[in-house]
């Protein structure tokens, strides 16, 4: 190889390593998390009130109607019409106040059919494929098809890499520690994948 195509080798080595910085990415998801666990939580919240609303209204209406269903005493000094007449009168305003609870009722349980759907889309929503490719993901794609495969510890830290070099039929397993930097790392690994 000639000086030049090295200098370039170790040029585009270097632009890679400092492409990958997975800090923005990571910040990226956790965002993401906090805002779905928040608005979870606010549907969860509003779902609560507004069945709080509901029970509340539904045993109003049920006192109203028990209290429209129990004869009323009136004044012994009424007359007979008179007692009819604000009995009707009764009647009606009670009638009014139920058909207004129930179209509340009603207006309440679709709002409350609505939150229960929207609530089940963001439970069965696939988080994963909304978020951006994993950085970590990202490099270990690229440094397969060099031929490089990381290999963990029992930690879970990659502390070991297997190099298979096509061209020259070869296999390097090489340790990978705090001793030397990541460009004396990028550049040893380029060199046995070349």
């Amino acid at each position: 190889m000639t000086d030049v195509a090295i200098e370039e080798t170790r040029s585009i080595v270097q632009q890679t390593i400092h492409t990958f910085q997975p800090s923005s990415d990571l910040d990226l998801i956790r965002h993401i998390d906090n805002d779905m666990n928040e608005a979870a939580d606010n549907w969860e919240t509003r779902l609560k009130e507004d069945q709080d609303i509901l029970k509340a209204l539904s045993r109003k209406l049920e006192n109203l109607k028990a209290d429209a269903s129990r004869p009323q005493v009136g004044d012994d000094g009424l007359t007979h019409t008179e007692r009819l007449v604000n009995l009707d009168r009764d009647k009606f305003n009670t009638a009014k106040s139920i058909n207004e609870l129930e179209s509340v009722i009603n207006s309440l349980n679709v709002t409350v059919e609505q939150l229960k759907d929207q609530s089940d889309k963001l439970d069965h929503r696939d988080v994963e494929k909304e978020l951006p490719a994993d950085s970590t993901i990202l490099k270990l794609q690229i440094y397969r098809s060099l031929g490089i495969e990381l290999l963990p510890d029992k930690t879970g830290k990659f502390a070991k890499a297997r190099i298979c070099c096509n061209s020259k039929n070869d296999v390097h397993t090489v340790v990978i520690d705090d001793k030397y930097s990541n460009f004396f790392y990028a550049n040893y690994l380029w060199d046995m994948c070349t």
